[in-house]
């Protein structure tokens, strides 16, 4: 597909949105196959959808069958303490990296943890929810030094195996005047790009900053993540939410955006769902096509 510039616009599908019905690593196959029938041309695969990170050759098989390309491998982790980095994220960055190169994905996209906090963008407690996102304390200036240094190392790592790293957002990034994206940031670009989620970054944004934010970062911005938020919630299917993607879709156009896009649909509580996910995928993915298209 190519947009009315003329550059190469790909679409594709992260996979934690099968979770809401099958468990992905048990189901991979028929996921996949799910995924391609909705029209992906790739997916990207959270790191514990793989069976076996030392055996990556059975999935790269599943992928070729299905003629998905393998965008990255997501993963997850603590970057701003010590321990829990040398002792969780890192071990588990090593093998990712040696499995996404094995795959033959483009990157790795990486998420922080938010300081006491879990990493989400929704009401992790159905019986406490909240109008507006959950406040995570601030990290402090120490603690993003450290989050940086640990970042641009794990950065360094994925370049020696041929790997795009991406940095996806939440929404406490943009907080206390975007300090932490500031931070983040400050990783030598030849190695570190964003992933930009649109629907995280809505949550703490509304439409004017939000359009303004990806303007300024923009020549950092090599991947986008559609995400469509409900009041507390996440939208079933993407275009059927609170977020409105028309100045991304314009802003991706005259910058010619290149790289991919990727819906995420994953489930979220509070969710109301009622088709199933390999529908709600199929109308994503053309909403995404639309969104870039027009």
């Amino acid at each position: 597909m190519s947009a009315t510039n003329g550059h190469a616009v790909r679409v594709g599908c992260q996979l934690n949105a099968w979770q809401r019905e099958l468990k992905v690593q048990e189901h991979l196959p028929e996921v996949l196959r799910q995924a391609a029938a909705a029209g992906y041309q790739g997916v990207e695969l959270p790191v514990w959808s793989i069976p076996d990170l030392e055996n990556p050759a059975p999935v790269r098989a599943l992928l070729a069958e299905h003629r998905l390309a393998p965008i990255a491998l997501h993963v997850g982790g603590v970057f701003h303490e010590e321990s829990p980095y040398r002792e969780k994220a890192l071990p588990l960055a090593r093998r990712a990296a040696a499995c996404a190169a094995a795959l033959g994905a483009e990157g790795i996209v990486i998420s922080a943890a938010a300081k006491k906090a879990p990493l989400t963008t929704v009401p992790f407690d159905p019986r406490n929810p909240h109008t507006r996102p959950p406040t995570h304390e601030q990290k402090t200036a120490d603690e993003l030094r450290v989050q940086t240094h640990h970042l641009s190392e794990m950065a360094r790592l994925h370049h020696e195996h041929g790997l795009v790293t991406y940095y996806h957002n939440h929404f406490t990034e943009f907080g206390n005047g975007e300090e932490e994206l500031r931070a983040i940031l400050s990783v030598d670009p030849a190695h570190l790009s964003l992933c930009f989620d649109i629907g995280n970054a809505a949550r703490a944004l509304d439409a004017v900053a939000l359009r303004g934010t990806m303007e300024r970062h923009w020549e950092r911005i090599g991947y986008l993540h559609f995400k469509d938020i409900k009041g507390e919630s996440l939208a079933e299917a993407l275009g059927e939410g609170d977020v409105d993607f028309g100045p991304v879709g314009a802003l991706a156009r005259s910058n010619g955006f290149r790289g991919w896009a990727t819906a995420e649909i994953e489930p979220a509580a509070g969710m109301v769902a009622t088709r199933s996910v390999a529908e709600d995928a199929r109308l994503s993915c053309d909403f995404i096509r639309r969104v870039l298209m027009d």
